[in-house]
């Protein structure tokens, strides 16, 4: 049985957005005058507008749905929450401290945020922020400083890098429930696997000039392997969305300009080529699509972003007038596409019915899908006429609600290749839908079928609905 690229992901439901097409924008804190956000037209490769609600903009994050910007300004202490519609900030939520990077989880419903309190409290923290209230809801107290975040799409884990190693924080009870040594050097970024069982990460060598690695971690196993070298001041650390390529940038040494974006082979752990960069090099933007990185230069002239061919490895462009400094490039997301499982044209076989349901979208679900067997001893539910992504990859996010305390194990087949699932339980206090993910390579999503698996227990799933992005 063939398989695809599995991603499983534990959230709550988010609000889906209608289908509609999304300019392809990329936001740059600290590209305008203040540190304002500046907004690129990546099309023409321009600069088009500024943020002018966003403040002395450093790190940014954006909601999935692409609705709201979450913007830390370290100058004021506080994080900006801004509607990027209208430009308008509806939000600013004190950071017990200076602000530096910040992510949101998969559904959107959190915000976190590394901060550091010269005051009371612990000296450096994660902050959880409810997105529905703009309210900080945890403080979790880090041993050591904090240098990066990332969310890992598998499970319900929040990544932090520091020196000497990895904390791992638990986010259904915000507290550390790991720490994973990767001695000698300072963790600048993390990029999780996309099944979850490896971290790729930059780390800093203080005590070797500052040189830079490109690294393998092993969660089962614990175990770090250096992947490749860099050279000083590693800067940034992205993969490409098929998970087969990293790339890596380093500033060079000081006053010498001589910065560099690495591209690596993940599987092997190669270098496929370095493209040398005059300026220090910072911050990497992969494009969704994976078609284009852009990355941040600053040089004595200029603050720019150069963009770069992923096939070719050559410049093909570069957009200056970046006043204060390009200190993040941030995509907008392409909104979900939501299908309902209740809609008419669906096929329903066995034990599976429309149901209603306060807490889903629509009102209504589908149960009693994925018992296995068939006719009256169990359900299926076929998703038809589904308007997939033409992209290298699509995500496939299915909606379900399940009453037990074990994961129920399913079959879900896209375009007729099958791929076996456990649906974990729903997690305790949720208030809608869990979800869990496809990341689909090289195709356009048509047709999706989720049923049971032969020899498994007679538990069924409730699907609300499945989104295409």
């Amino acid at each position: 049985m063939r398989s695809f690229l599995l991603v499983i992901t534990l959230v709550c439901v988010s609000t889906v957005v209608s289908e509609s097409a999304f300019a392809q924008t990329l936001y740059v804190p600290g590209g305008g005058i203040n540190n304002l956000p500046a907004i690129v037209d990546t099309g023409s490769k321009s600069i088009v507008g500024f943020l002018q609600s966003g403040g002395y903009a450093q790190f940014m994050a954006i909601s999935p749905d692409g609705s709201r910007a979450y913007i830390t300004d370290p100058f004021h202490l506080v994080l900006a929450v801004v509607d990027l519609a209208t430009d308008t900030r509806i939000a600013t939520i004190p950071t017990v401290g200076y602000p530096s990077r910040v992510v949101l989880s998969n559904d959107g419903t959190r915000a976190y945020l590394i901060a550091s309190n010269a005051g009371v409290g612990p000296f450096y923290s994660v902050l959880v922020i409810d997105t529905g209230t703009n309210t900080v809801v945890a403080q979790v107290a880090l041993p050591v400083a904090g240098a990066n975040l990332a969310i890992s799409r598998t499970s319900p884990r929040l990544y932090v890098g520091t020196f000497g190693g990895v904390l791992t924080i638990d986010t259904t009870t915000n507290s550390i429930v790991n720490s994973m040594a990767v001695p000698n050097l300072l963790v600048l970024g993390i990029v999780p696997s996309s099944d979850g069982s490896k971290l790729y990460l930059i780390g800093r060598d203080d005590a070797n000039s500052s040189v830079g690695y490109v690294l393998t971690l092993d969660l089962g196993l614990g175990t770090v392997t250096v992947l490749a070298p860099l050279g000083f001041g590693p800067a940034d650390l992205v993969m490409t969305p098929d998970g087969s390529r990293l790339y890596a940038s380093y500033q060079g040494p000081p006053s010498a300009f001589t910065g560099a974006l690495v591209a690596v082979d993940v599987a092997s752990g190669g270098v496929i080529g370095t493209v040398p960069l005059y300026g220090y090099v910072g911050e990497i933007g992969l494009a969704p699509a994976g078609n284009e990185v852009w990355v941040a230069v600053n040089d004595p002239l200029s603050n720019a972003v150069e963009i770069i061919n992923p096939t070719t490895l050559a410049v093909t462009a570069r957009i200056t007038g970046f006043w204060g400094g390009a200190h993040d490039l941030v995509w907008a997301p392409t909104p979900p596409v939501n299908y309902e499982a209740e809609a008419s044209g669906n096929i329903l076989a066995g034990k599976a019915r429309v149901v209603s349901c306060a807490v889903c979208s629509g009102g209504a679900a589908v149960a009693g899908v994925a018992e296995p067997g068939s006719g009256p001893t169990g359900g299926s539910l076929t998703f038809v006429n589904i308007a997939g992504v033409p992209q290298p990859q699509a995500e496939l996010s299915i909606y379900y609600q399940h009453s037990q305390s074990v994961p129920i194990t399913a079959a879900v087949t896209v375009n007729g290749v099958t791929t076996v699932l456990n649906f974990p339980p729903v997690p305790l206090g949720a208030t809608g839908p869990s979800r869990i993910a496809l990341t689909i390579p090289g195709q356009t999503i048509s047709t999706v079928k989720i049923t049971g698996v032969q020899g498994t227990s007679s538990s069924s799933l409730t699907i609300d609905s499945v989104t295409v992005q």
